[in-house]
Formats: structure tokens, C-alpha cells, sequence
């Protein structure tokens, strides 16, 4: 699974949302670019459900 974050979205946010993944067993990496940052997710995907990780504006 592949996160990708809304720019201007805040490290406190990111943070959170990597905490989340990694509550369920699962690895993260991420990929701080200019503007956008990205978080690959490994493991078993199906035990998160997208929309418990999206992130508002």
C-alpha cells in the first residue's frame, strides 16, 4: 500500500497516521520529498482500512 500525503501536510500528522499502520503489525517507509511525502506500507494491507487513514486539509 502506498500513502501519499497531501502537501503542506504536517510532520505531527504523518507521524500520526504512521503510528496507525504500525498499530496493526504492519512496516512503514518514508519518502520525504519538496513538496509531497510518501509512506510505502508492508505486510498484510487488508488489516487497514483506508479511510480510518485519511487526513483532512
Amino acid at each position: 500500500m502506498i500513502i501519499v500525503f497531501k502537501p503542506k501536510t504536517s510532520e505531527e500528522d504523518v507521524k500520526k497516521i504512521q503510528a496507525k499502520v504500525e498499530e496493526k503489525g504492519l512496516e512503514t517507509h518514508l519518502v520525504v520529498g519538496h513538496d509531497v511525502t510518501i509512506c510505502g506500507v508492508i505486510g498484510d494491507t487488508t488489516k487497514v482500512d483506508p479511510r480510518d487513514i485519511e487526513v483532512s486539509p
